[in-house]
């Protein structure tokens, strides 16, 4: 399983797959507020298997690959606008990628001490890392993290809460790991190189998702949907992930 083993790979002392930049992404950038808005609560329904119709926890756990696409809706936040100098809306933007998206679960994950994650299994999902032009979505269940310099052996690190019942996976990140500097799950947006100027160019930027974001799966025989909420840390990006993809 190549794609969850670069994933596991990746939580490193480099901290995962920000050591690169990716070229900056096409958008089709739309001067409207989505209609289901990124940031929310939390997703609400999915278009997967319904519950009671999916795999069981016992495939899940002994590893699954799927291969799919994914769109991501962001809404942009800014002070450019605001003569208070407070967050306002600027815009809303949705990528869409029809490649390279890649959903993988696995065993709980487990460090050499013993500690093991405490979701039903672990799960990863997102971009190959270094795939060029991608937005580069990164999600990870949980990680193994090595602090650079040390001699420390890598260490589990729990970042979402996962439940699975009945084919269907609902979960919270509750740990962002951002104060270790291991805050890998993750997506990437075009950003002014100037602040309130994108006419002098834009750079390509990573956003880290903040604590709170909500995740919603159906995952069935051969098809599995995931819906992905929240915003990011410093909360100039408000996303909303949908995805679809088909058992390898």
């Amino acid at each position: 399983m190549a794609i969850l083993l670069a994933a596991v790979g990746a939580l490193s002392a480099c901290g995962g797959y920000g050591s690169t930049n990716p070229t900056s992404p096409t958008s089709s950038a739309s001067p409207t507020t989505p209609t289901s808005a990124a940031g929310s609560t939390g997703p609400t329904s999915s278009t997967g298997a319904p519950p009671g119709a999916g795999v069981t926890v016992d495939e899940l756990r002994a590893g699954t690959e799927w291969q799919g696409t994914f769109s991501i809706t962001l809404e942009v936040w800014d002070y450019c606008a605001s003569p208070e100098g407070s967050l306002e809306l600027s815009h809303a933007e949705t990528y869409t990628r029809t490649e390279s998206f890649s959903f993988a679960t696995a065993g709980p994950l487990e460090d050499e001490d013993g500690l093991q994650e405490t979701n039903p299994f672990y799960l990863s999902a997102g971009t190959q890392p270094n795939d060029p032009g991608t937005v580069q979505l990164t999600i990870f269940s949980a990680g193994l993290l090595a602090v650079e310099g040390s001699n420390q052996q890598p260490f589990l690190h729990q970042y979402w809460e996962l439940r699975y019942t009945g084919g269907r996976i609902n979960g919270e990140l509750v740990d962002d790991a951002r104060p270790f500097g291991f805050d890998n799950n993750r997506f990437y947006d075009a950003s002014p190189n100037t602040p309130c100027q994108p006419e002098l160019g834009m750079l390509p930027t990573l956003y880290p998702m903040q604590e709170g974001a909500t995740m919603l799966a159906d995952i069935g025989e051969r098809e599995m949907t995931m819906v992905v909420e929240g915003r990011s840390h410093d909360d100039a990006r408000r996303f909303r992930i949908e995805a679809s993809a088909t058992r390898s």
